[in-house]
């Protein structure tokens, strides 16, 4: 007889097998696609490294979905599915380069383009090509299951154009068409705290974390929406949490440490500080967030060059109430 244990890891493991063949289907990929593997362990190996990218992909940890994706790749390059999630996960990073890198090679490799057009609009707008993603995200083109991700994207432009009216409906379709998906929920509490409703924005946030706690980008929407209601001190045991799940993300650390920063926990904001300098190169807002300590440690020359190197973006006058981006 099994150990519940035994049980349970097959239960996960049928779910997560099923969660990967769903979404096989989603993107109108034959399950016959990737080539067969020279035998029964090397395939199994594949697998097994893309549920386990799948599985971190869902609960935020994007940097280790990554790894393990490239790992699947590494094993069968012809692995569209694994191919396709590279590049969703290449979004969540901030890498639209990548992204659309992975994308032409999954439409090569035989994924239909109208499955990925989404993708590839965020892509290009994550780059600055606002009226190419404009164009690519229009209602009419966009295959059904991915109405909720394009309209999130098209309220995101709407809002940048400052058509705030246009992005309200934008999201308030998203929400309607994927009410428990993460990102959709994520990028509509962001609005709505903007724009002053942070109640709102809140309740939708819990919504998410009473289902999955351990939800990095969600985690630190929360904090986020906390510091505007609650104050600074409410704020930090939800990036703190973030962190504990993906000790690696670049958001959760320059949020932690913009809080910490106004706290004048100086130390402790600089520790998050070179974490990213390590993790990224030369990032923006480190560099912003580093020169205001300098400033407040006396040292304004190296200040001045720290400015410098974040490109003019920012004016070092105190810790902003939440890191762009």
């Amino acid at each position: 007889m099994k150990r519940t244990s035994d049980v349970r890891r097959h239960q996960r493991g049928s779910r997560a097998a099923a969660a990967a063949a769903a979404s096989l289907i989603a993107f109108g990929v034959p399950m016959l696609t990737a080539p067969a593997a020279a035998d029964e362990e090397a395939q199994q190996a594949q697998s097994d490294a893309y549920q386990q990218g799948f599985r971190s992909y869902q609960i935020g940890d994007y940097r280790t979905a990554r790894i393990q994706l490239m790992n699947a790749l590494q094993q069968n390059e012809g692995n569209t599915l694994a191919r396709v999630m590279m590049a969703r996960t290449a979004l969540a990073l901030g890498n639209a380069v990548e992204a659309q890198t992975q994308l032409e090679r999954a439409v090569e490799n035989g994924v239909p383009a109208n499955k990925v057009r989404h993708l590839q609009a965020h892509a290009l707008l994550m780059q600055g090509d606002v009226a190419d993603a404009r164009q690519l995200l229009s209602p009419a083109d966009i295959e059904p299951q991915f109405a909720a991700y394009a309209a999130r994207l098209r309220a995101q432009i709407a809002a940048s154009e400052r058509d705030f009216e246009t992005a309200e409906r934008e999201y308030n379709r998203a929400l309607g068409l994927a009410p428990r998906d993460p990102e959709t929920v994520n990028a509509v509490a962001r609005f709505l705290s903007a724009t002053g409703n942070v109640e709102k924005s809140r309740e939708l946030l819990q919504g998410v974390l009473d289902e999955r706690p351990g939800h990095v980008r969600t985690l630190i929407a929360m904090g986020d929406a906390v510091r505007s209601s609650d104050g600074l001190e409410a704020s930090l045991p939800y990036f703190t949490r973030a962190l504990e799940v993906d000790s690696n993300s670049v958001p959760a650390l320059l949020e932690r440490a913009a809080t910490l920063g106004d706290l004048q926990r100086d130390e402790e904001a600089r520790s998050d500080i070179e974490r990213v300098n390590r993790l990224t190169k030369q990032h923006p807002m480190a560099r912003y967030l580093e020169a205001v300590l300098e400033t407040r440690a006396g040292n304004t020359d190296r200040a001045r060059e720290l400015m410098q190197q974040t490109g003019g973006r920012y004016c070092p006058r105190g810790f902003p109430a939440r890191p762009p981006g």
